[in-house]
């Protein structure tokens, strides 16, 4: 109701203004805060407001003053017309200058909020070889730009200095989940993101496969993949196909193909994995990188099969160049780099397969380079008849089909000329290919993880294999798709693949070690400020009857929260537990009660992660499966319209989560539970006293994290 009777006088004083050339009564219909940005000529119009307060000088729906940054809801497509070319008959051709930047120099940045939502800026054409401060904001300083990226096959940046396909100069900015493809040209400080960083932020989850015309092992100049130069600051999981930066510095985690002619890694290499730590792809490519997730506990990368480079997956989108050629596979004429258009390829994201002559799902052949892995990979046999939609598989090349194909009726078997084989013959034994030596996992998960660890399995008639598994005096048979528990314990465990025929496999030994594992219930837990969130963990295959020590990380995720928010002692702390006590094992993390704040803080949201977690008495350590290993932690905006009658018992909730903050982790649950409690009846004046003490160290604490918060966002 405040904000209507706001936005009425609003309106009633800049009536003009708020109906201006963006004609919209309310700019954040989602109440978070930011502008929304719906089309270019909403973008464009971000350099007569620099801070993202307001947009064409209104800042109706807004928070009282103003929204403090923008937010994409569609991609921004600078192929305004829609032909296929940029040229004079486009909104922004400017003479053939292109997009002008937003910001420009040190003293002019954009300083508001931008959220991407996973929208793109796509066919960037800019073309200002006499200028500085170039990309599609000139200058970004002391905010957060994150979820967006450069797309489409006419994006083309040229500049003279700090030319980034994004952004030309950054400063004290988080980066966070941005990628770029397409073309650039400067002459120095030039970068596929950004031309220069500056600052004291750890960003992260970027990509960039942008090409430059002039690769920096050719002309020495400050120039790279990622940034052109960064003067201070680090970037964790990003990838390049060329060094991300100049000197090489900042980053961590981080891979990028080598120079020619030097050692390190190729684009095969950062191809290779399906996922962090594949045994069969370099050693260390991508670790940690599972640990990347975003606020909805989903994974920022994706990495598809043995010849794509890692696609980043931002609100469900997903951006990847598999070949690295500066093209998003959408915009890609040859996503596979195979030599073979999209629209003749059968097979567009294998590069050693193409033909499929009868368009019936097999392919007519694979290329002689695609080895025995790689036709594993694939999931896919050569087809025995390549011109012939009925059949394809052949196992002893009598010319007659083992088997119909699964889409041909009895119409299209009568029509086929074909006969099936009556003597099938399978003498081949299955393979299994690239097992490891040792596996952690739990009693129900040995198949799944031994395919994490890179197991293949392959037959040259079926793919349903059943396998005998022989451990400590048992012998089971199973299939993967059905498996039994495994006991507890360390063991050497026999594997025998068997096929229909009853061919066997070659055995494998590995070193098992089956333990419990523990995480997250709940994928996400809402909790109200003044009272404690409660995060349930589980364990399998049964609750543990040892104590149990949990180490775990908090990390902030919307711009405005704080460890201030939470009675958490520091970012990492441990707790113990007692699975079998009759209230299991629950993380209690009081909320800070800080209603009486005057500025209105929006809804906001913390990630907890288990990093580690053991039995308490001799450290042994448990498993903590990756997608149970984070939850997030919502909290609902606060209201600066409290209602009076209920300040002393909001007071006193929230002077007890005050006070818990500062408690030991092993006093943390008794704050905790005291946190809701009222005062006794009686108003002794010891009482009186110390709530006013506690509501003045509250508001104290208050004014100081709302200081922080404006400095922030300022």
């Amino acid at each position: 109701m405040l904000k209507h009777i706001s936005l009425l006088l609003a309106l009633s004083a800049i009536m003009s203004s708020a109906w201006s050339a963006g004609n919209r009564e309310d700019y954040d219909l989602d109440d978070n805060g930011l502008i929304e940005i719906n089309d270019l000529a909403d973008l464009n119009e971000l350099r007569n407001n620099l801070t993202g307060k307001t947009l064409y000088g209104s800042n109706a729906g807004c928070p009282e003053g103003g929204c403090r940054g923008v937010e994409l809801m569609a991609d921004l497509d600078f192929d305004t017309n829609q032909d296929g070319v940029i040229d004079a008959s486009d909104t922004y051709w400017n003479d053939g200058k292109g997009w002008d930047p937003i910001g420009g120099y040190p003293e002019l940045p954009f300083r508001g909020f931008v959220e991407g939502n996973g929208y793109v800026f796509r066919n960037l054409y800019i073309d200002r070889p006499d200028e500085s401060y170039v990309g599609v904001f000139g200058s970004l300083s002391d905010t957060t730009i994150r979820r967006t990226g450069i797309a489409g096959k006419l994006s083309h940046v040229r500049g003279y200095s700090l030319t980034g396909m994004l952004v030309g100069h950054l400063e004290y900015t988080d980066i966070e989940a941005v990628f770029s493809t397409g073309r650039l040209e400067g002459v120095q400080l030039r970068g596929g993101i950004a031309g220069y960083y500056l600052g004291t932020i750890t960003s992260g989850n970027l990509f960039s496969t942008a090409k430059l015309r002039l690769n920096i092992w050719e002309t020495g100049e400050t120039s790279g993949g990622i940034f052109g130069f960064v003067s201070s600051g680090s970037f964790r999981s990003a990838f390049s196909v060329i060094p991300p930066v100049y000197d090489g510095g900042g980053f961590y985690d981080s891979y990028f193909v080598e120079p020619p002619g030097r050692t390190g890694n190729t684009l095969a290499d950062l191809m290779c994995p399906y996922y962090p730590g594949d045994p069969a792809c370099k050693t260390g490519l991508y670790r940690n990188w599972e640990q990347e997730k975003d606020s909805n506990g989903r994974s920022f990368w994706d990495f598809g099969n043995r010849y794509q480079l890692p696609g980043l997956v931002l609100n469900g989108r997903l951006f990847r160049d598999s070949d690295g050629d500066g093209y998003l596979d959408g915009d890609d004429d040859d996503a596979d780099g195979d030599g073979v258009d999209n629209t003749e390829d059968a097979f567009p994201l294998h590069p050693y397969i193409s033909r499929d002559s009868d368009g019936d799902g097999y392919p007519d052949a694979f290329d002689p380079a695609c080895d025995l892995v790689c036709r594993i990979e694939s999931g896919m046999r050569p087809d025995a008849f390549p011109n012939n939609p009925a059949a394809a598989a052949d196992a002893d090349g009598d010319g007659k089909p083992d088997r119909w194909n699964s889409t041909c009726d009895s119409t299209c078997q009568n029509d086929s000329g074909l006969v099936l084989d009556d003597f099938v013959e399978d003498t081949e034994p299955p393979q299994m290919l690239q097992m490891p030596t040792q596996l952690i996992t739990t009693t129900d998960k040995f198949f799944i993880d031994l395919v994490a660890a890179g197991m293949l399995t392959y037959d040259n008639v079926e793919s349903d294999l059943t396998f005998q598994i022989s451990y400590a005096d048992e012998t089971v048979e199973q299939s993967a798709s059905d498996p039994s528990a495994l006991p507890l314990g360390n063991y050497a465990v026999e594997l025998i693949a068997i096929d229909s025929a009853g061919n066997t496999s070659e055995p494998a030994v590995i070193e098992v070690s089956v333990r419990y594992e523990v995480g997250f219930a709940q994928t996400v837990v809402r909790a109200s400020e003044g009272t404690t969130a409660k995060f349930p963990l589980v364990f399998s295959p049964s609750t543990p009857d040892f104590p149990v020590t949990v180490v775990f990380q908090v990390k902030p995720i919307s711009a405005t929260v704080t460890l201030q928010d939470i009675a958490i002692e520091r970012t990492i702390f441990t707790r113990q537990f007692n699975p079998a006590a009759e209230n299991g094992a629950v993380l209690e993390v009081p909320v800070v009660n800080d209603y009486l704040m005057e500025a209105y803080e929006p809804d906001e949201e913390l990630q907890i992660l288990v990093m580690q977690a053991f039995k308490t008495s001799n450290e042994e350590p448990l498993f903590v499966p990756y997608d149970q290993q984070t939850t997030t932690l919502q909290i609902p905006a606060n209201s600066t319209a409290q209602n009076g009658s209920s300040s002393s018992s909001s007071s006193s909730s929230s002077s007890s989560s005050s006070s818990s903050s500062g408690m030991s982790s092993s006093s943390s649950s008794s704050a905790s539970s005291s946190s809701g409690s009222s005062p006794g009846s009686g108003g002794s004046l010891d009482w009186l006293f110390l709530m006013l003490a506690s509501t003045l160290l509250l508001r104290t604490r208050i004014c100081s994290k709302t200081s922080h918060r404006n400095d922030h966002v300022n």
